[in-house]
Order: structure tokens, then sequence, then C-alpha cells
């Protein structure tokens, strides 16, 4: 997998049994199996989608009638169908949005739901083709959304079908009577082509008796009526069960008539399946046509799109004769089979899916700004099919009168806190009129001054009504995502903010009433900005990219912190002469983290996207890998630990070992781990070496932990030394915080101490014949003298360095210079793990290659 999964969220909540649920969760179960995706799919509680999510990896979005926000505060591509076009919900500004277009009524639905004028859906329908933002189930429906100015690209995703393991019977069912079966819901889209189908039954010249199963249930059931039909036995069998549904058609039925999803069903079983004609209301229409007969990955049609399609059907007659006269169930059960899985699988849907996802760029801040001026048509009246007058409800209760879509006639504004309206005809104001009760009425000329002095009011009342509330939507999105106690504490800040900002305006609207333009201008802009940077800080805080952070004020002493913020302009310089991009990035993320800490005392931080995504990744796969075996032991992955210090930096990061350019110097060569807490760097670096790892590891406690560590795993290339590096053979007392054990801590703070034995690498390495591949050292601020005690050995073998350099200023500026000044011809990266601290674990990693 490269990179973070993309967030991938179906939004489609419906509680009826049809084909659309059906479709989207096959995707998304398809679509979850692949790393490089994170699946989501959004239905109410205890519907069908529970029932058709088969992969676990899916996760579902509950949404209810009073609340059908999706609740993601990240950026997602949300898959949903195009009627639903008008009832998005809220998104992170660069989420993609990507339509599906399954229904020839698709369009006109939108339309109907969204009440917007033709023109508006012109715009709509552009947007949407310009963006590559819309796919369609077959090339009906494709054609169907297509206008006479806009050609939508053959993006099609077929519907697809799982496989089954069960096949029909290739004999029929019965001697004495036919049967066949009608699969889908009964509602107005369906139900209008099994009356047809019953009506054509009634024509034929047959003496056998037609059983019509028909399977499925809603809300037009009872339109059919069963009685009228004498050739037929009609049999309303219900909704069914996937598994009760193929044991049916395989033990009761030789045909299958249907349209979708549906009409998969049989052709999975090696059933004839026939594409049934349909429309909104009763049509007459004896044309049907073979699955395998079908093209362009069509399920079905209207009645009236034969020639549009250069489809071929043929009578019930015929497929009557196929099978009840000519035997060839069997063969036409096979046909129908093999065009389904050439066709309809989802292996062979899943790909083209995944390029729409990806080529999509309808970005929902595009899409709002694109639909923001779309306005709701009360009444419109038509000529020769083109709209010329219509009434349209505009934002604030503006209600307008407009002739060919364009031109503003008139229109009424209502008045804040005021009984009267005001009527404009072609935007001049004209008179006021105010309903005084009853059948009585008032009316004025209203002047321009007038009109302007009131607007200019208004203009600051709608301004402080607007921003209430778009504050009061940010402050109630942020609430939903409250983390911790810290997220809380700044969303209750923002809050101050927002009813500060609202008493302002209220004053302003009070005050301001006979401002001049001019100034009401300047007031627009001033309180705008200020929204818009509280609204940016708490988009930023919702998508994480605000974090608080550890600021390390007990590591890192008074004077480093001041070292920081001083002259540092050659220090700076020295640093990063040589280094990566990567690496720039990394010194100058944490050097500005500390002089904001130590400037501002702050310890909230804007976080880049790069480290959020790392960060989210970190939470997703390495905090859920760790468990408490019991009360002294924990597993992370396949390694037994018995302390539960497990850090990102050793079990996530590898100490960067995955940034080495030439990883061969060390894979037949020691490693040497040079503060080895409890042995758990150990763990990483035993499977990184053929040869032995040796870990040294002063006190007596994490020793012994250590010793626990080796054992439990069974390592068997690990030589543990209960001794110290450092630049001379001697005895020193070390401070005990377990892992954070020092024999240089230099903010004065009191622990415990032990005496240790301390020597010098060099003479270790000396004594032992080592052949040195790498050095890691992560000893709490001694790592100069360490370097000391290490230079021969670095300036003969060159091994690959991994060194800690955030203990102090003076590590973190100097220890690249002290090994530069080796001139050995060592590169030099920093790096440092995507956590939630400032400086911790900032290492200096130095190769020769």
């Amino acid at each position: 997998m490269v990179g973070t999964p993309v967030k991938v969220v179906f939004y489609f909540p419906w509680n009826e049994v049809s084909g659309g649920p059906i479709y989207l969760t096959r995707l998304a179960d398809k679509l979850a199996e692949f790393d490089d995706y994170e699946v989501y799919y959004t239905d109410y509680e205890n519907s069908l989608s529970d029932s058709l999510i088969k992969n676990t990896k899916v996760k579902k979005i509950v949404v209810s009638v009073d609340d059908f926000s999706i609740k993601q505060p990240f950026p997602v591509i949300l898959i949903t169908p195009i009627y639903f076009a008008g009832w998005i919900p809220e998104l992170h500004p660069d989420s993609k949005i990507v339509f599906i277009n399954w229904h020839m009524c698709c369009v006109s639905t939108l339309q109907y739901n969204w009440r917007i004028s033709d023109k508006d859906m012109q715009v709509f329908l552009r947007l949407v083709r310009d963006t590559s933002s819309v796919f369609f189930c077959d090339e009906s429906h494709r054609l169907g959304q297509n206008t006479d100015n806009i050609v939508f690209s053959k993006d099609i995703v077929p519907i697809s079908l799982p496989k089954k393991s069960t096949r029909a019977l290739t004999s029929l069912i019965s001697q004495d009577n036919y049967n066949i079966a009608v699969l889908g819901r009964l509602c107005t889209d369906k139900i209008y082509s099994i009356i047809n189908l019953l009506d054509n039954i009634e024509k034929l010249d047959i003496e056998s008796k037609v059983n019509v199963h028909i399977i499925g249930d809603g809300p037009d059931k009872e339109i059919i009526n069963e009685a009228h039909y004498k050739k037929s036995n009609v049999i309303f069998v219900g909704t069914l069960s996937s598994e009760e549904l193929e044991i049916y058609l395989t033990q009761y039925v030789d045909i299958l008539f249907a349209m979708g999803t549906s009409v998969l069903e049989g052709a999975a079983l090696y059933l004839p399946s026939i594409i049934i004609p349909h429309n909104m209301h009763p049509i007459s229409c004896d044309s049907y046509v073979y699955l395998q007969d079908s093209s362009g990955y069509c399920l079905g049609w209207y009645d009236d799109q034969f020639d549009e399609l250069q489809i071929t059907p043929i009578s019930l007659k015929s497929i009557f004769d196929d099978i009840y006269i000519n035997n060839k169930k069997a063969i036409l059960g096979q046909m129908a089979y093999e065009y389904y899985e050439a066709n309809h699988s989802i292996e062979n849907t899943i790909k083209p899916f995944k390029n729409i996802l990806q080529n999509s760029s309808l970005f929902y801040r595009d899409f709002c700004n694109s639909t923001k001026n779309f306005v709701p048509v009360i009444k419109s009246i038509n000529l020769l099919g083109f709209p010329v007058f219509d009434l349209y409800k505009g934002k604030f209760g503006y209600l307008y009168a407009r002739v060919l879509q364009k031109i503003n006639l008139f229109h009424f504004r209502p008045m804040p806190d005021s009984p009267w309206k005001r009527l404009y005809f072609m935007g001049l104001p004209c008179f006021e009129i105010a309903y005084l009760g009853g059948k009585k009425f008032k009316f004025r000329f209203l002047s321009q001054i007038r009109n302007q002095i009131t607007m200019q009011g208004q203009h600051l009342t709608a301004l402080n009504m607007h921003i209430k509330e778009e504050l009061k939507k940010e402050i109630e999105f942020s609430r939903k995502y409250p983390t911790d106690t810290n997220f809380i504490e700044v969303v209750s800040h923002l809050h101050q903010q927002i009813l500060n900002i609202s008493g302002k305006l209220d004053k302003l609207s009070l005050e301001n009433k006979d401002m001049m333009q001019t100034h009401i201008a300047e007031l627009h802009n001033s309180i705008s900005s200020q929204y818009l940077e509280i609204k940016t800080n708490n988009q930023l805080l919702l998508n994480k990219q605000i974090q608080q952070m550890d600021t390390c004020e007990k590591l890192l002493s008074e004077e480093s912190l001041s070292y920081f913020c001083g002259d540092i302009k050659n220090d700076y310089i020295n640093l990063i002469s040589g280094l990566d991009d990567e690496s720039v990035r990394v010194v100058n993320r944490v050097i500005s983290r500390i002089q904001k800490y130590r400037e501002q005392g702050t310890s909230y931080f804007h976080f880049t996207m790069e480290e959020r995504d790392a960060l989210s990744k970190i939470e997703d796969q390495h905090a859920s890998s760790i468990i408490r075996l019991n009360c002294e032991y924990f597993a992370y992955a396949r390694y037994i630990i018995p302390v539960k210090l497990i850090t990102t930096t050793v079990f996530y990061y590898k100490y960067f070992i995955n940034e080495l350019l030439d990883d061969a110097k060390f894979k037949n060569k020691a490693i040497i781990d040079v503060g080895g807490s409890f042995g758990d760097s150990a763990l990483i670096f035993a499977h990184e070496t053929k040869s032995k790892v040796y870990v040294f590891e002063p006190t007596t406690k994490m020793f012994n932990l250590a010793k626990k560590t080796i054992s439990e795993n069974n390592i068997s290339n690990v030589v543990l030394n209960k001794l110290a590096l450092g630049d001379k053979n001697e005895h020193l007392e070390i401070s005990i915080n377990d892992d954070f054990s020092s024999l240089n801590r230099e903010n004065g703070n009191v622990y415990q101490t032990e005496n240790v034995e301390v020597i010098t690498l060099d003479s270790y390495v000396e004594a032992n014949s080592i052949d040195v591949g790498l050095i890691k050292v992560d000893i709490e601020g001694f790592e100069k003298n360490f370097l000391k005690g290490a230079e021969e050995t670095i300036r003969k073998q060159k091994p690959i360095l991994i060194i800690s350099i955030y203990h102090s200023a003076e590590d973190f500026f100097t220890i690249k210079n002290i090994i530069d000044r080796y001139n050995l011809g060592y590169k030099f990266k920093i790096r440092k793990p995507s956590d939630k601290s400032i400086i911790v674990d900032t290492m200096l990693i130095a190769e020769v290659y």
C-alpha cells in the first residue's frame, strides 16, 4: 500500500428493499479488500445494508431522519445517487463527490426534489460532466441523462452479482404448467411492467396455466388484480433472503423476468433470464430481450428505447416457444450465465469503479460554490416547452418573479422586525405593504433615500444573522468530535470568540442603521475576516491539523529552551548544510514549535497534512497492536514484552532503518545498541542482521527487563552488557528514571541514583574483535561523551550511525558537526516520528556511501 488509505463513503440511507443498496454494498465489500481504501457505508440503524455487507472492513456510519450528517472531518470520496445532489451532507472542503445514475428517472427525480429551474439544472449537469463525477450502471442510463448540449462520457460500472454455488434445474419444473417468476420491488417504476407481462400472457394461445411467481413486495402491490387474469395463476411470494431466493428460483422457476440487479439473480443460477420493459405509467409492449442479447451493460429500459439502444426484442410467445416447445431451457440458461460472468461479476466491475474514483475532480467546495445560487422554483409557466415566467424564493425570504429565467421583473422583500414588505420593480423601490389583520392592508410609497438608509441597517442585521448561524454550525460540528479534554477546551475557547463577535454585530446593527454604504462595507469586511479566521482555525481542529503536543519542558532545560529562541543563525546554517529536504522540514518544525511554546506559552501547534495522516495511520496500526496479556506482560505484533513502554520510534519506525540507503552494510555485521532500555530495540535489530546485536544498558531494573525480553522472544543473537558507554573507563552515578535514566541531566530534577560502570566502545570493540555495521545511540544527553570513546571505531569501520539529538539544544546543533569533523564522507539525515511531542526521538542518521 502506498500512503494513507483513501476514505470512501457510500451515502445512500434507504429503508426499502431495492437494487440500490445491493449494488452499492457489493462495490463497498469489494473495494474494502484493497488496502488503498478505507470504506464506509451510510445507512439507518438496523437497515437492509446490515445483512448485505459481508466484508468486516466496511465501517458503518449510522444516520437518522433527524441527523443525516456523516461526521467525517477528513477529506473523503462521497458516492451517492445523483438524485441526492440536493441533500449532500456537510463535508470537508477537499472531499470529492461522485454521483451514480442507475435509473432513467434519476435526473427528473433530482429536479423535482431540488425544485431548481431548468437553467440551474443545466449548470449542475455541466459541472458534473466537466469534472467526470458521474458514472452509470449501463448505457441506457447514460443516454437518458444526456441532453442536446451535454453529452456524458461512457463511464459505466455495470451492476454486479457474486457468483453462486448452485445451479437451476436443466429440466422443466412441470410438464403440465408454465413456471415463470418476476423479481423486483412492487413500486411505481416496476409495477406496470408486471401488469404488462400478465396482459401479454392473456393474449397467448396456450392451454397450460402459467404460474407467475411474483417475488418481492411494495406499496403498489394492490394494483395487480389477480382475479382479472384467467391464464395466470398469480403467486405472491413476498420478499426472500438471498439464500431463500436461490432455493426458490432453482426449484420453482423455468424463466426469470426482471430488470436491474434482479435479472442477474437468475443468470448466476444458469436460469434463462429476460429483461422486461418498464415505465412510470401503464404500457402495452410485447417486447422482451434475453439478458445475453443486451448491449451496453443494459439491464433495463423504457418501453420506447429499443431503437435508441439498437436492441432487437422478441415477443413473449417466442420466449415461451424456446423454453416449452423447443426445450432450450438448459442452452439459454448457459448463455445467460456466460454473459453474466463476462460482464457482471464483481471482479470485472471493480476496476472501472476504481478508475472513476481516481479521475473525478468534483470537490465539495466547488460543488457548493457552483450551486449556492440555485433557488427553489415555486411556480413556472412554460410556452412550447420553454419557461417564460416563474416565481422562486431566494435568500432571506425574498420572493422573485422573473421572465425567461433571466430578468427579475419584481420582487417582494420582508423587513426585519417589521410588518412591512417592500415591492421592487426591475430593482427599483416602489412601495411598502403591511398586513393589518383580517382583510386589511396598508400601503405607502417608498423613496430612494428611506430605502437606502433602512437597507444599510438590514445589511448589518442580515450579516449578523448569517455569521451567527454559520458559527453556530461550526461549533456544533466541532462538538461531535471531542477526542480529548484539551480538544473540548479549545472548542470552548472558539465558542467564546463567537459570542464576542456576535455581541459586536448586535451592537453595530443597533447603532449604524443610518451609516453610509462605504462604512457598511468596511464593517462587513472586518467582521467577515474575523469570522473566516475562526472558521479556519476550527476547520484545522476538525482535521486534526491543530494538535496539543508534549512541549518537553521536563526534558529540555531552561537553558536549552532559551538557546533555541536566541541567535541561532550560524548553528542553523551549519545544521541544515547538506541535509535533504525532509530533514530541513523536520528541523524547521522542531525549532518553530519550541519557539512558539517558549514565546507564546501555547501547547497547540499546526500539524501538516503529512503529519496528520501519519498520526492517523499510527493510531490505526500501532495502538491497535498493543495487547495486555496479564499484570506483567504485554504483546505487540509477534513480540512478548515485560513492560508497557511500547514506543512508535522502536516498533513502528524501527529507528528509521528503512531510511538507510545501504542496508547491506550491516546485514552481516554487528549492531551496537547503546541505551538498550528493556531490550525493545534489540528485538528489532536482531532480525536485521545475521551477526550479533550488542546491547548496553547500565541500570539494574532495565537490564533485568531486557533479559526477560530476550528470553521471552527466544532471541539468540543478542549479547546483553550491564555497562554504560562513555569517553573513558570509570564509575559514575546515574539518575534512575526507567527508560529515561541519564548520566547527564541538565534540568536539575532529583532522582534516585545507581553507581554504574562506564567503558568506551573502542575498548570493547577491540577486546572482542567486533566488525561493526551499525551503531544506535539514545542515552539521554550523554551522546557527546559516547562519541569521544567511539571515535576510533567510527574512523576505522565507518558504521552507520543513528544518534539521538533531542536531549538539549547543544546536542541538536552540534552532534552533526562532531561527526562531520571526522571528515570520513558521512552523509546526514534528520528524522523524527510523527507523534505529539515537539522534539522527542529526533534522530541524526549518518551513512558513508
